[in-house]
């Protein structure tokens, strides 16, 4: 696909575009699979996770995070 300036993807584009991407991942991934999958520091996805934080049960064990979020 080549896009030209100001040209915008679709949902469907997307979509497609989000399985190559990540096709190689589980549905539900770790911080260290979502620091990968992302190229950020850990910090950088515990704050993209943020949300997500204050219903988790603690931070002791390993996080999850579904890739669809």
């Amino acid at each position: 696909m080549k896009f030209k300036d100001g040209d915008r993807m679709d949902c469907k584009e997307i979509r497609e575009m989000y399985k190559l991407m990540f096709a190689e991942y589980p549905d539900i991934v770790t911080v260290k699979d979502l620091q990968t999958m992302l190229g950020i520091s850990r910090h950088a996805a515990y704050d993209l996770l943020g949300g997500a934080r204050s219903a988790a049960s603690g931070w002791e064990t390993p996080t999850k995070s579904p890739k669809s979020m």
